[in-house]
């Protein structure tokens, strides 16, 4: 009968209560050679650690998936498990302001960790053909050399004020299409337009994404 009691009041305890991610600040970050697996590590609060993993093995059953372990400071580690959907959109908005604040830690890991965040949430912001407002310094890009096949986008870009995600991705400039012939580099603007993703092919670069933003309307200048 005690067993049975014992059991049953084990069974009725509650798990502890969910981790808020919001003010998660990484103190490392890595990747591993299997395809794409990101390990993050850093704190919660005061008392609690925590290591994020993106699953991204080209050979393992949970490739996409986002898993997290904490412990305490004063004690031991929890069980390795599934982040929740809000979890991973606290850790995703705590991420990109620790890059803003950091620009030079391991962006190309950060903005990989914040896309699959994004899109493991089902969080894929704006999709393409949206009609956004965005603000930020437009820089003028020279043309990149053509190895062979296409070369990446030139011309004027738009460097973000905060990043955005279009279709899932992290984006932090634009390319300015149609429309913006007026304002030169250097300027701070506020765009209203339609993003658009595109690709191009190329032999020796590798194929490549960008993100467009066309029917330009120009907003004030600072």
């Amino acid at each position: 009968m005690s067993i049975k009691i014992a059991a049953r009041q084990q069974a009725t305890q509650p798990a502890g209560p969910a981790q808020s991610f919001a003010a998660f600040t990484p103190s490392s970050i890595s990747a591993l050679r299997d395809g794409g697996t990101i390990i993050v590590a850093g704190t919660l609060n005061r008392s609690v650690l925590a290591t994020v993993r993106y699953d991204g093995g080209f050979a393992s059953a949970d490739q996409g998936k986002i898993f997290a372990r904490t412990k305490l400071c004063n004690g031991g580690a929890g069980p390795e498990r599934r982040m929740s959907v809000n979890e991973m959109r606290q850790m995703r908005t705590a991420l990109l302001a620790y890059m803003k604040a950091h620009p030079a830690e391991s962006p190309m890991l950060y903005e990989a960790l914040v896309t699959h965040l994004a899109r493991a949430s089902g969080d894929r912001g704006f999709r393409t053909k949206d009609v956004v407002t965005v603000t930020g310094t437009v820089v003028q890009r020279a043309p990149a050399p053509a190895l062979g096949g296409e070369s990446p986008p030139s011309g004027r870009f738009l460097l973000l004020d905060e990043p955005i995600i279009v279709d899932g991705k992290l984006v932090k400039e634009i390319l300015l299409d149609y429309g913006f012939s007026q304002t030169g580099a250097g300027k701070h603007v506020e765009l209203r337009g339609r993003v658009e993703v595109r690709t191009f092919e190329g032999v020796e670069s590798g194929d490549g994404e960008y993100v467009a933003l066309s029917a330009v309307s120009r907003g004030p200048a600072t």
